[in-house]
């Protein structure tokens, strides 16, 4: 469920895609919400009959008008993904997902859907250390994934203390990258960026960064109201 593909050499709004055993466009196309021309579009010079098994093409993503979910509590499809992983990830039934998403069958997901996940008690927390500049998740008691992040610079430091996540936006102002989380403090916010060298850093106006193919990560497996510390 959660082994994600770097974002990386492919056109805004397209996905990279490794070709399989067996794949031919016409069975992609259908997985991805998507075209056989629109991926030859984003894809110029390639032979659909000639696919190579490790060849990368680039998939558009699928457009998809945000679903109603008043506690933004949103989940981004990724391939692999099925209703069942994703219930037992969020500790919550299948049936829960499906009376929050109104409409939408097993058979219905695709890549880069938007899904409202029902809020509950989190699975998760988060600490952010800014003299290590690293995000530590964890999953009850154990970490589960570790990303590098910047913070603020010495003038603009990023607060210290334990908040919650307010809010989340899948498509934010593109100065804040990919994604972004809002969190109770006031006025800041994790933010995605394409600009690598501030990971690592205190350069920001006190927000906490991350590398965009990690923030894609990210949000999916933080839900609003999780807590997080930084210190």
């Amino acid at each position: 469920m959660f082994d994600y593909t770097p974002s990386h050499q492919c056109p805004k709004r397209t996905m990279p895609y490794v070709i399989q055993p067996w794949d031919t466009l016409s069975s992609i196309a259908p997985r991805y919400g998507t075209t056989i021309q629109a991926i030859i579009r984003v894809n110029p010079g390639i032979n659909p009959y000639m696919l190579q098994i490790g060849q990368q093409i680039c998939i558009p993503a699928r457009q998809q008008e945000y679903p109603s979910c008043p506690t933004t509590n949103y989940y981004v499809i990724q391939a692999g993904d099925t209703l069942e992983s994703i219930a037992t990830y969020f500790n919550m039934t299948v049936e829960e997902i499906l009376q929050t998403n109104l409409g939408i069958g097993p058979e219905d997901l695709y890549v880069n859907m938007y899904l409202c996940i029902p809020v509950a008690p989190p699975v998760v927390r988060i600490e952010v250390n800014t003299s290590t500049k690293m995000l530590i998740l964890y999953h009850g008691d154990s970490i589960f994934k570790t990303y590098p992040v910047g913070v603020g610079r010495a003038n603009a430091q990023t607060p210290k203390g334990t908040y919650k996540i307010l809010y989340k936006e899948v498509t934010p102002e593109e100065k804040f990258g990919l994604r972004l989380l809002g969190l109770s403090v006031p006025n800041y916010i994790i933010h995605g960026t394409s600009h690598i060298h501030l990971i690592g850093t205190e350069a920001t106006n006190g927000n906490i960064v991350m590398a965009n193919e990690d923030i894609e990560q990210f949000f999916n497996l933080v839900p609003v109201e999780t807590i997080i510390k930084i210190f």
